[in-house]
């Protein structure tokens, strides 16, 4: 297992140089070496919406000949997935403590009434 918090993420084109190490920031003195851009960093291409990832040696598409949105679509469908658990799970509880009578049935006008008074 390798901590990644200290990723870098860029923001450019598509025909942008990306930086490497050994690279100087625009106008700085700075260098980059392998802790300025750990493996894990990202670079956004506004332009395409690719999301090339920095391996520690070269800029890669992520995933693999998909760009930032396929990226995001999947990772989309796992909070959904996640959600539809958790939305199982709590309506499980309810019915359970329903039925130990430790909460009492909530009608749907009742829970909109409560919510819209916040």
């Amino acid at each position: 297992m390798k901590l990644v918090a200290h990723v870098k993420r860029f923001i450019g084109l598509s025909s942008d140089v990306k930086p490497t190490t050994g690279y100087q920031l625009d106008g700085s003195d700075q260098t980059l070496s392998n802790v300025d851009l750990p493996a894990g960093s990202t670079s956004l291409e506004t332009d395409t919406g690719d999301l090339p990832r920095w391996d520690g040696e070269k800029w890669r598409v992520v995933p693999e000949g998909g760009s930032a949105q396929t990226a995001i679509a999947e990772a989309l469908n796992e909070v959904l997935i996640e959600l539809r658990q958790l939305r199982i799970d709590f309506a499980l509880l309810r019915l359970g403590m329903m039925s130990t009578g430790a909460c009492k049935e909530v009608s749907r006008d009742d829970a909109e009434l409560e919510y819209s008074t916040y």
